[in-house]
């Protein structure tokens, strides 16, 4: 377990001047972030991550062709990955691998803010500043999350979902307008691309942003009202979770009794 807030970050890039640039934004973003170590290609890969244990890993999605990198293995679940490519497309494929983030070619520096702020959300362990990054959070609709559709991807506000449900290997996403969205992908691969501080998994089949709920109905798990009027069960499993998490985002006049 890290005893540091500063972020550890591995840079993969083929070009010298985009790893200079690369690390001249990060620190206009955070100066503390700690640059451990650069490579120009991905033979190093699993060394590097082994002997740095990065929090945070940027590569150039060129240099993933031909290689054969097991993201999913155990020793390299610690860490998010940041692609950067020169082609606006990869944006898409950039799911395949649980992404954090795609940043365009050539690089603005609003690009790097944007991808800093989303790890620090998802890890506010990393941020000093957690209450003032939540209030932010809440308050502005510049936390984004890719949904791939059949015509390329949607691009959503954080804050604009109400809730994510679990169908087989689709998920469906139900937005404050109303509208619903389906994605073929599972749940599980959005659990980590939403705020954690706003997102909560109350159920195998169901993720919620707790700013929408109106109600919570006691019971075994509970159930949960939406102001849109809909509805989600709380397995036992997650009711003490869940209730943890509510506490953190609103006060209550009753004693600890009422979470029982």
């Amino acid at each position: 377990m890290k005893t540091s807030n500063k972020i550890t970050c591995l840079i993969f890039d083929r070009d010298q001047s985009n790893i200079q640039l690369i690390c001249k934004m990060l620190m206009e973003v955070d100066d503390e972030i700690n640059m451990a170590a650069a490579s120009y290609n991905l033979s190093c890969f699993e060394s590097m991550v082994l002997d740095y244990q990065p929090d945070l890993v940027i590569i150039d999605a060129s240099l993933i062709i031909g290689y054969d990198i097991q993201f999913s293995q155990e020793e390299f679940r610690n860490f998010d990955i940041i692609f950067t490519s020169d082609k606006p497309d990869f944006a898409i494929d950039a799911f395949k691998y649980s992404a954090l983030y795609c940043i365009c070619k050539p690089f603005v520096q609003t690009e790097f803010n944007v991808a800093v702020s989303r790890f620090k959300n998802k890890h506010p362990f990393h941020s000093i500043k957690e209450i003032d990054s939540l209030l932010e959070l809440n308050n502005s609709n510049s936390y984004r999350i890719m949904l791939p559709d059949v015509f390329g991807f949607r691009l959503v506000n954080a804050n604009e979902i109400i809730r994510c449900e679990a169908q087989s290997c689709y998920t469906n996403f139900y937005l404050e307008d109303s509208e619903r969205i389906v994605v073929s992908k599972p749940l599980s691969s959005f659990v980590n691309l939403l705020p954690k501080q706003l997102f909560c998994r109350v159920h195998n089949k169901h993720l919620i942003n707790m700013n929408y709920i109106k109600q919570y109905i006691k019971g075994r798990g509970g159930e949960i009202i939406f102001h849109d009027g809909s509805s989600v069960d709380v397995s036992e499993r997650k009711k003490k979770e869940f209730l943890e998490h509510l506490k953190k985002l609103a006060y209550s006049i009753e004693d600890g009794n009422f979470f029982v």
